[in-house]
């Protein structure tokens, strides 16, 4: 056998040891495989570790929201709740802080009692960076490459550009010295790490550690880079940790319900502002942006300062631009609204809904303007929001009542589109046969009971009662987060300021337009055509349970008197004895609607007055009266027409001559309240002596009932005592023969009132000068209103003598004056040997002396402003509460500034239903019988913002306390009687409530351009509690800057008297100033500055308003030498920035950082090291968390049932809207 060859052997070597390395590869290569999966399964395991625990704090957040927001305490006792940015405190029924709810992680998560943001465990340390084992800072940037260096990236609050301007740093992008966003700044003593990389606008918060057992532990010790971690050991190891900061999204603004507001108000002077912008050039259907207290006045400008306003309304999604460019342009035509979708997150606010070549188009380039690409929007992204929402509950945590009337029937030809949002926003459980409607309905315009019934109950006109009761429970329990009731308060007034309440929104509404012509109306309170009898006029309500009324609209009387004239002497006529003259009196009736306002109002009633037939008169000799020939009773039928063009046909004050427009001698239509004659001493007789120039006068009493047109219902009574003139003191004097003392054809009303009264008025629309109803010569006594406001007489539906709500006029008891009244005309012009009264104790242009005898037989102007009909002792000025003169050291009462250039008086504030007249009548000033509303101009928010409105209803109508109403405004001196710790009376008294808080009982929904509202929540308000805790060197109150930008203060001057309602040419006068918003927010800051927040919205009615050209320390003697402002124009802007504000969030968005650690062999179990122990992965990123309720939940009773004790707070559910990881 051959040997075998050596070389073959080293063959077969070569193969084992490549075959050898081959598998060592494959088996390195296998391990590394398994090592890379391993290493992969451990990274992807420690980010999903990471995620979960972003969950722990998210789920954290919600269970301190939960928590917080339950609305009652362990026993069941209510609470009250406000939020801000990083927290959420609770009230007592006393008023009393009961805990503070952090909403950012921390060793301490809730405080009882008051919270401190000033006590050093609440504070950041200024070494904070030190302390990583306890601190980490939320806000910590990202370095981004970039072509042009490095971009940082912020996960909170944008750091870039930032430039110090006032000793603060804002954004500065372009260098200008201004601020790029309004309200935002970082102070120079924020908490910022050394070293010239730190971050400018930390968020440092504390670090909660995540033991294995699901555990969360603060760390309770620590050194530089360590922390003892509580609970942890071996068994029980630290897995990870977690830190949150949760904001507060309403008080952000909401790009979907904002944009840019345009001021807009009822004119209510006669200045070129007034009669310009805001009658001439009113808001027109779906400009919202003009729509008082809707979001969309709240102003985006404030965030994005360059765009103009027309292109913010491009990128708006609801809200368009034209119709009457912000009060520049005439016009009714309304504006159509494209149906954009709403913006789901802010980064959406980069793109348009509109295409370009198949492209999306962005904002930028649709509005050509950089303030919307994305770094500006990343720099926007802490100031705007798309989610914001508020819940619609009150202090108790139990629903508002919605503050909008809905009728009774359902039909079209009863409801509007409008009616059914209003109804869907404040209706719940709809799976049930009859919901739970937290609304008012209406039926009847003409029945004083129909809509309030006796009985209560869920179904029909009965759920009214039991919204009532429901409202007074409320009212008459201490009030969570203030403590005090109104029951207490008010006493006898309580009821009654409750049923003033029901009827005033009741009388809301009265012709809702849907189109153009009168056929497509809704109305509620009668006819729009035709004779219009009753068209705008609602019987008042009257409540049989507790004996008190409304004031409808419907007028009452204020003033009654008699007239005496000379009809013939023997030259004229010869039955009438030589020496005599033959006299003969009427009993006349002034008549008064404080519901004084559009629509128009075309009066339908009766009149029947008992009790004259008692009279008596007679002359020389004294002693011997006859009766004066009245009848013993008689039914006054007033026309109900609008032909009378001195007269108001809007409500306010009625002249007497218009119930007697067209009367005459014969038939049904004669005027009945005239005497028979007397034949007197003739005191122009040179025979007569002076003494017998005079008459004896019986006195009496006169029963004057008020009755409805149509069922002859009595509506009101009143019993007026005219006193006893008989003395020789007082005796009235003769009256004397008409002037010119012939019987001249052209002068057939100088013979008998039936042909006065006939002659002068039925030619047609007669000139008030050549109505001679009262002349020379004539005698008038009259009682009047006593002190004046009117709002005490119509709210009772009887009067009796002994209410003391009528007195003689000042001069009833001179003989030596011939007129002793002050009667005026609808619009104002007195009637001849009128006196004057002032609201204001003031000088006016043509008044002098205390009466009026211009030449002529009658007044030539009206009588502008404050110069009230008042006689004495109320004139020269009114005072709160009080009947007598105004003296020094009394608040001065509460009246109301009248629209247009009509006068001030004693009225409800209505709401305002438009009027649009044209031509030679520019409206709220024309001709106020041609009034107009049009549906092109119509919007609920312009009629009613809010419950504010309700401002002017009295409060001491059973204690018989004039010109005092509900108090929402600042009162400087705390003495009016709405004033917190004050009762009704005026008296002090410790922890009653202010008026304000009857405020919370309500809410006006938002349903234009979609239902913004929705059942007890509505989206857009913004909180203004803007303090940002702990980060409190942080400031952002743009927010409440953007709801402030669009209003005005109104106020009047005391030297404005002569101009601010003349009927002259319009004033150039500025009665309306923009608000110095830095000095207004002192007042928000003084309240943060004191470690507490606002607990109700309503509380903004404390808080002074400060215009531009004054500062907030000057704002407590402001309106001293402002006394011309009515009660109504103070509280306006009030009732315009509540419904857009809250202190309350539904929604919040939680940031976090969360880390998955590893803790390394050899140390302490419970000690967490930063240089030892290991970080295995991280997770940062925010999510938007919502608290929503489900109106129709099963479980969900009837909280307007009495017996209903369980908190609203347990159906409360919470959500997730958005979720984001910062990973840019």
């Amino acid at each position: 056998m051959r040997p075998r060859d050596k070389s073959h052997r080293g063959m077969a070597l070569v193969i084992v040891l490549a075959s050898l390395v081959l598998l060592a590869a494959l088996a390195l290569a296998f391990l590394a495989s398994v090592n890379t999966e391993l290493q992969s399964s451990k990274v992807y395991s420690q980010g999903a570790n990471a995620k979960l625990l972003s969950q722990t704090a998210v789920n954290l957040a919600i269970a301190q929201i939960s928590e917080a927001t339950k609305g009652v305490d362990s026993s069941g006792k209510p609470l009250a709740w406000a939020s801000q940015p990083g927290m959420i405190r609770t009230y007592d029924a006393a008023g009393i802080p009961t805990m503070a709810y952090k909403l950012y992680s921390w060793n301490q998560m809730t405080t009882a009692g008051a919270f401190d943001s000033s006590a050093t465990n609440n504070q950041i340390p200024t070494a904070w960076s030190t302390q990583p084992a306890i601190f980490t800072d939320l806000n910590q940037p990202i370095k981004i490459p970039g072509t042009n260096g490095a971009n940082v990236v912020y996960p909170v609050l944008d750091g870039n550009n930032l430039a110090p301007i006032s000793g603060s740093k804002t954004y500065d992008a372009n260098g200008d010295n201004k601020a790029d966003i309004e309200g935002f700044s970082v102070s120079a003593s924020a908490p910022t790490a050394s070293g010239s990389g730190a971050n400018p606008v930390p968020m440092p918060v504390k670090w909660l550690y995540v033991l294995e057992n699901g555990k969360i532990a603060p760390p309770t010790s620590s050194t530089s880079n360590e922390a003892t971690v509580a609970g942890a050991s071996a068994t029980n190891q630290i897995v990870g940790r977690i830190a949150f900061w949760t904001d507060d999204e309403s008080c952000k603004v909401n790009v979907n319900t904002a944009s840019e507001g345009s001021y807009m108000d009822m004119p209510r002077f006669n200045s070129s502002y007034d009669m310009g912008p805001l009658a001439k050039y009113q808001a027109v259907q779906n400009e919202f942006q003009r729509y008082p207290g809707h979001p969309a006045m709240t102003s985006l400008s404030t965030i994005f300062p360059s765009l103009t306003a027309e292109t913010i309304y491009k990128v708006t999604p609801r809200v368009a631009g034209g119709g009457s460019m912000g009060g520049t342009v005439a016009s009714t035509t309304p504006i159509t609204i494209t149906p954009n979708r709403l913006y789901a997150t802010v980064d959406e606010l980069l793109f348009s809904p509109t295409m370009s070549a198949g492209s999306r188009r962005t904002n930028d380039a649709e509005t050509g303007s950089d303030a919307l690409e994305s770094a500006a929007l990343e720099q926007a992204k802490f100031f705007i929001t798309t989610t914001s929402r508020s819940p619609e509950v009150n202090l108790f945590n139990r629903p508002r009542v919605d503050i909008w009337p809905v009728s009774l029937y359902e039909d079209s030809s009863h409801r509007t589109v409008r009616d059914q949002l209003f109804a869907f926003c404040s209706t719940m459980r709809n799976d049930l046969q009859t919901p739970f409607r937290f609304y008012f309905q209406r039926s009847d315009a003409t029945n004083a009971t129909t809509d309030l019934p006796t009985g209560s109950s869920t179904t029909g006109l009965e759920r009214n009662r039991m919204l009532l009761d429901y409202l007074k429970k409320n009212a008459s329990q201490a009030i969570p987060g203030f403590g005090g009731d109104f029951k207490t308060k008010y006493g006898s007034d309580f009821d009654q300021i409750f049923t003033e309440i029901f009827d005033y929104i009741r009388c809301i509404n009265l012709r809702d337009p849907v189109t153009k012509t009168d056929s497509s109306f809704v109305p509620f309170a009668g006819p729009l055509s035709g004779t219009k009898s009753g068209g705008g006029q609602v019987t008042p309500i009257v409540d049989t349970v507790t004996n008190t009324r409304g004031f409808g609209r419907f007028p009452t009387v204020s003033k009654a008197f008699f007239q005496f004239i000379g009809t013939a002497t023997n030259s004229t006529n010869s039955s009438v004895p030589a020496g005599k003259l033959r006299v003969q009196a009427a009993f006349f009736l002034e008549m008064f609607d404080p519901s004084f306002g559009f629509v128009g109002v075309y009066p339908y009633f009766k009149i029947r007055v008992t009790g004259l037939d008692g009279f008596q008169w007679g002359g020389a000799p004294y002693g011997t009266t006859s009766p004066m020939g009245f009848p013993a009773s008689a039914t006054l039928n007033p026309p109900g027409t609008d032909a009378f063009n001195l007269e108001n046909f809007v409500g306010g004050p009625m002249g007497y001559s218009i119930l007697a427009y067209g009367k005459g001698w014969s038939g049904a239509n004669r005027y009945p309240f005239v005497s028979q004659t007397i034949d007197l001493p003739d005191p122009a007789n040179s025979g007569t002596a002076a003494t017998d120039k005079f008459f004896d006068f019986s006195g009496g009493s006169a029963k004057i009932e008020i009755l409805d047109a149509s069922s002859g219902a009595v509506v009101q009574t009143l019993t007026l005592d005219f006193p006893a003139a008989t003395q020789a003191t007082n005796r009235f004097p003769t009256p004397k023969l008409a002037p010119n003392n012939v019987p001249e054809s052209s002068q057939p009303d100088f013979r008998s009132f039936y042909n006065r009264i006939n002659s002068s008025i039925t030619s047609g629309s007669t000139s008030f000068a050549g109505a001679c109803w009262i002349v020379d010569g004539d005698i008038v006594r009259s009682v009047e209103a006593n002190p004046g406001d009117i709002r005490l007489i119509a709210a009772r539906a009887t009067v009796s003598s002994a209410d003391n709500l009528f007195s003689p006029h000042a001069n009833y008891f001179l003989s030596g004056k011939s007129m002793a009244h002050s009667l005026r005309t609808g619009q104002g012009n007195p009637y001849r040997g009128a006196t004057f009264g002032k609201l204001v104790n003031v000088s006016y242009y043509g008044v002098s002396g205390t009466e009026y005898w211009n030449s002529g037989n009658s007044g030539s102007y009206a009588m502008q402003g404050s110069v009230w009909d008042l006689g004495n002792p109320s004139s020269s000025g009114v005072a709160l509460g009080k009947a007598t003169p105004f003296a020094t050291g009394d608040i001065p009462g509460d009246w109301d500034t009248g629209f247009g250039n009509q006068r001030d008086g004693p009225y409800i504030n209505k709401p305002d239903e438009g009027d649009t007249s044209s031509g030679s009548n520019l409206a709220y000033y024309g001709d106020l019988r041609y009034v107009r509303n049009n549906p092109g101009t119509f919007s609920p928010n312009r009629q009613i913002p809010s419950a504010v409105m309700f401002g002017s209803l009295p409060t001491g109508v059973q204690a018989n306390r004039p010109w005092q109403t509900l108090l929402f405004r600042p009162d400087p001196a705390g003495t009016h009687p709405g004033s917190k710790n004050r009762k009704g009376d005026g008296s002090s008294l410790s922890g009653m409530p202010a008026d304000h808080l009857l405020l919370d009982l309500f809410q006006m929904p938002v349903v234009e351009p979609y239902a913004v509202s929705e059942p007890l929540s509505t989206a857009g308000k913004v909180n203004i509690n803007y303090q940002i805790l702990p980060f409190d060197y942080i400031r952002r109150d743009s927010g409440i800057r953007a709801v402030l930008k669009s209003e005005k203060l109104i106020s009047v001057q005391d030297a404005d008297a002569n101009v601010y309602k003349s009927a002259s040419a319009a004033t150039s006068k500025v009665f309306r100033q923009d608000l110095n918003v830095d000095e207004t927010l002192k007042g928000f800051d003084q309240r943060f500055s004191a470690n507490d927040i606002f607990r109700s919205a309503t509380e903004i009615c404390e808080l002074p308003l400060v215009p531009s050209g004054a500062t907030a320390s000057s704002m407590s003697t402001y309106w001293n030498t402002r006394r011309l402002t009515g009660d109504n124009l103070r509280e306006r802007p009030y009732a315009t920035i509540y419904p857009r504000i809250t202190t309350r969030s539904n929604t919040f968005t939680v940031h976090f950082r969360v880390q998955s650690l590893k803790k390394a062999p050899g140390g302490p179990a419970d000690t967490w090291s930063e240089t030892r122990d290991k970080v295995t992965g991280e997770y940062r990123g925010a999510q938007i968390v919502e608290r929503y309720i489900d109106p129709n939940d099963s479980a969900i009773p009837d909280y307007a049932d009495s017996t209903t004790n369980t908190p609203i707070g347990i159906f409360y559910r919470y959500r997730v809207l958005l979720a984001k990881q910062f990973t840019p």
